[in-house]
């Protein structure tokens, strides 16, 4: 089943896929370079190593992206055992390792990593922010009673993300709370309102 591609900027092209072995779910990155070159990887197992009868687990990948072969990142679930684990893979150009994600039931929606190395993920309609040295944070979108929901990540930089929001209702611009008193919420309708978010660190 296919379920991300993500485009590298050397012309290359990630393509995220699961499918199903020994009636386990596994997760396969498949690296198609630009002359015609193809690697496939099966992310690890965040179970491996875990308590007793919980090595064996079930994969569900979600979402890829990567601009770089030496920095990319894949979203996934896996069952461990009775738990249900929600971590990030990430390739460093040489090899997979799992990382930890932020605290949420929700599965990933999209994923992101800007020009400073910041992870951008939305799961269950939040934004969620991995700084470069690990720590994730909540980034609350729009103001009290707005309803707001963040979609997708539609834009990245340094310093700057610009985030896809839908809102039950919302004013003609609105400051995010998290954000700095430039980061507004831009336009006046009420479905994918952009939120552009500045200056983070």
């Amino acid at each position: 089943e296919l379920r991300a591609v993500s485009p590298l900027d050397d012309g290359g092209t990630l393509v995220l896929v699961n499918r199903v072995v020994a009636d386990k779910g596994v997760a396969l990155v498949y690296r198609l370079g630009p002359a015609g070159k193809q690697r496939v990887d099966r992310l690890p197992s965040p179970c491996s190593g875990a308590r007793d009868g919980e090595a064996d687990s079930d994969i569900d990948a979600m979402q890829i992206y990567g601009r770089r072969t030496d920095n990319v990142y894949a979203a996934m679930s896996a069952s461990c055992g009775r738990r249900r684990l929600k971590v990030l893979a990430h390739f460093d150009g040489k090899g997979w390792t799992i990382v930890p994600g932020p605290s949420t039931d929700h599965d990933s929606e999209d994923l992101s990593v800007d020009s400073d190395g910041a992870v951008w993920l939305v799961a269950g309609g939040a934004l969620y922010r991995r700084a470069p040295s690990g720590d994730w944070t909540l980034i609350p979108i729009g103001a009290d009673g707005q309803g707001c929901a963040a979609k997708q990540v539609i834009g990245r930089g340094s310093g700057t993300t610009l985030v896809r929001v839908a809102c039950n209702r919302a004013p003609a611009s609105a400051h995010s709370p998290s954000a700095p008193p430039s980061s507004l919420v831009l336009g006046t309708r009420c479905i994918g309102l952009p939120v552009r978010l500045g200056g983070e660190k």
